[in-house]
């Protein structure tokens, strides 16, 4: 029992006993969709760190409403073993943080040197970083096509 157990996870871990891991594993897929519920966390706490900072409460429903949207795209991300689902959530997202970052730029701009809006220029500034760097680290993460795959197609 106990050495089909460790099969169980072996296997659940990307290869079982002298057999060769798959391409796509489980944990590859659940560490992109983890780094995606991590950015949609970000958005939750960035919207709540406006709400309190500013007062402005739809800075908090925003941020929800933003983060929740990411979340689920974590949500799709996470079906690993259906490669269209983890597609559509990793580039949903990828989209979702491209639009994050160029309207929080745009926030930043408008709040600098604007003595109202003083209060409000950090906070966009922090999500602009946080987006600007969830954007290279999903990047980053790309599967590499292998090199076999090339040498095929470079012999047809």
């Amino acid at each position: 029992a106990e050495k089909a157990g460790r099969a169980g996870l072996l296997r659940l871990w990307g290869g079982a006993m002298g057999a060769p891991a798959p391409a796509r594993g489980f944990f590859e897929s659940l560490s992109v969709a983890g780094l995606i519920a991590t950015y949609g966390v970000f958005l939750i706490v960035g919207g709540a760190w406006g709400a309190i900072t500013t007062g402005a409460l739809h800075s908090l429903y925003m941020g929800a409403a933003c983060g929740l949207l990411v979340l689920g795209c974590a949500f799709l991300a996470s079906f690993s073993g259906d490669a269209k689902m983890v597609s559509a959530g990793v580039h949903a997202d990828l989209l979702f943080a491209l639009l994050f970052g160029g309207v929080f730029a745009l926030q930043a701009y408008k709040a600098y040197g604007d003595p109202r809006k003083a209060d409000r220029f950090p906070l966009f500034v922090v999500l602009v970083a946080g987006s600007a760097s969830h954007l290279v680290a999903m990047v980053r993460m790309k599967p590499k096509k292998q090199k076999a795959e090339k040498d095929k197609k470079g012999k047809q």
